[in-house]
């Protein structure tokens, strides 16, 4: 059996070593900022605000990767997740379709 097939179906299994399973470390870090401004978004406690709020940020990524970076000259299709963010928490903390509960002490 050839050498390099064998080891490309080990490392597949155990997901260890070059294999078709292995991811760059700063893919995952960007992707779990971006999960967080999602789960914000849709709010804490709202599976379907999430479900929502996933193609929202998809959709302004890419609207803002390809009409705003040319006119602006950066990345902004990268940190527009990020603004997202901060607006959301400074204008609705609790996110789109979360519950709002104030209790008095």
């Amino acid at each position: 059996m050839n050498k390099k097939y064998t080891t490309t179906m080990e490392d597949a299994a155990d997901g260890s070593g070059d294999g078709i399973l292995t991811f760059p470390p700063e893919l995952l870090a960007d992707m779990g900022w971006k999960v967080l401004a999602v789960i914000l978004l849709g709010g804490l406690e709202s599976i379907g605000g999430c479900i929502i709020a996933g193609p929202v940020i998809g959709v302004l990524e890419r609207v803002c990767f390809y009409y705003l970076n040319p006119l602006i000259g950066g990345d902004l299709g990268d940190i527009v997740s990020y603004i997202v963010m901060i607006i959301i928490l400074a204008v609705k903390p609790y996110g789109f379709m979360g519950l709002t509960r104030i209790e008095r002490i």
